[in-house]
């Protein structure tokens, strides 16, 4: 009766996809079947008919329920202020309805919660898997490693590409891809495991013509975690975004002497938990692309927000009215640099939701401007391009080099091979 009474109905927000996913045990039956992802939802009934209007997608925690289910609601938090926000903006016009199937006003699937049978199957499931993970965590150490190309075109194929593997405890990640005259170097995140004990810090590793190379040389430290090194050149110089998220910060740094000197420049955010900031200059402004973690405790690789500023060095950057322009996990997360291709953006993204940057999404910016943003995925770049690969989550390329990295398992008691 209530939606019958307001224009724009009764709204609620619920865990689950609205369709299959509807339940009183939310977040446990999409790591009972096993989905890569778990979504949360707001649907709106008016007068009486029963439609979504807002709809995000998770990774799916599959060691906890609770962990699952908390992500859902900590990221939940904001769904209601942003269609308010949204809902204002159109005045009278209701917001669209998406396209998920038949939507009811009763939970669809699973109204009860699991009972015991289900609760068997599900343990006697995960141990041939649990017992996978600790043998590989025994006989195995895992390493990011850079692969390049020196060739002008976006790659076709990956099988000429030249792969460099760091040295033993040592990750090389998020290469991101320079020039400067006829040299040209891969900037990338060089951190020494255990993870638990270390900062990351940026270094860069020189291509010569031959395919060789040298380094990496470290160029940037700080007494926090950096990663993701953007750079980028304008008006001669050129500049670095590295992600500081442990600080809390999106950092500005440019080259005294490229590209072994940075100096700090500005702050261009603070106080935000921010990853993977990725800029490209579009129309006379500058776009800001980064991922951020909104409310403590909830994902952080699901949300894409965009940002605009006609001064790079200025402090006025303007969010976007439909932030998060991306609120998936399978597409949300920047993975290298916006490059243009026959006068078109095009936008490497992660997909992160069977794990985190299993694969790397490009996708084509069909429409950037102050009020609007749409992109649809052209291709699709699987580890298993790449021999004994089980992860690739950058994609940076330029004009003479495309850079990725890839995440590959090393016998922990076998001796190194050099590059």
């Amino acid at each position: 009766e209530l939606s019958r009474c307001d224009r724009h109905g009764v709204w609620s927000f619920s865990p689950g996809d609205g369709v299959r996913y509807d339940s009183s045990s939310p977040g446990f039956w999409e790591i009972f079947h096993r989905e890569p992802v778990t979504c949360a939802h707001v649907r709106r009934i008016v007068r009486g008919s029963t439609s979504i209007i807002y709809l995000s997608r998770s990774h799916t925690i599959t060691t906890s329920e609770k962990r699952n289910r908390d992500q859902l609601y900590l990221k939940g938090i904001s769904f209601l202020p942003r269609l308010l926000d949204m809902q204002y903006a159109l005045g009278k016009e209701p917001l669209p309805s998406l396209d998920v199937g038949t939507v009811t006003a009763q939970p669809s699937l699973r109204r009860n919660g699991p009972g015991n049978l289900d609760m068997m199957s599900y343990y006697i499931r995960r141990l041939p898997r649990d017992a996978r993970l600790l043998s590989g965590r025994a006989l195995f150490e895992e390493r990011w490693a850079v692969q390049y190309s020196l060739d002008s075109k976006i790659p076709s194929s990956y099988d000429g590409f030249h792969q460099l593997m760091p040295p033993k405890h040592t990750w090389w990640g998020d290469p991101q891809a320079a020039q400067q005259d006829d040299d040209y170097y891969i900037f990338i995140e060089e951190l020494a495991l255990p993870r638990s004990r270390n900062h990351a810090r940026i270094s860069v590793i020189k291509l010569n013509a031959d395919g060789g190379h040298e380094g990496p040389v470290p160029v940037l430290e700080r007494p926090y975690h950096l990663s993701y090194p953007f750079v980028f050149e304008w008006k001669g110089s050129h500049y670095m975004v590295p992600e500081s998220s442990n600080n809390r910060t999106i950092e500005l740094y440019e080259a005294e002497e490229f590209p072994y000197r940075w100096r700090f420049v500005k702050d261009i955010m603070t106080n935000v938990e921010a990853v993977d900031t990725t800029i490209v200059r579009r129309h006379g402004l500058w776009w800001l692309f980064t991922n951020m973690r909104e409310n403590e405790g909830g994902p952080i690789n699901d949300e894409l927000f965009l940002f605009r500023s006609d001064d790079l060095l200025g402090d006025d950057w303007v969010p976007h009215p439909l932030n998060p322009i991306v609120t998936d996990v399978r597409s949300a997360r920047p993975a290298g640099r916006i490059f243009e291709m026959d006068g078109v953006l095009y936008r490497p993204s992660q997909d992160c939701s069977k794990c985190y940057g299993y694969a790397v999404n490009i996708n084509r910016i069909q429409e950037m401007t102050e009020a609007t943003y749409r992109e649809s995925r052209t291709a699709y770049l699987e580890p298993k391009e790449f021999p004994g690969a089980s992860r690739v989550h950058t994609f940076s390329h330029i004009h003479g080099l495309t850079a990725v990295d890839t995440y590959i398992a090393r016998p922990r008691f076998l001796p190194e091979r050099p590059n």
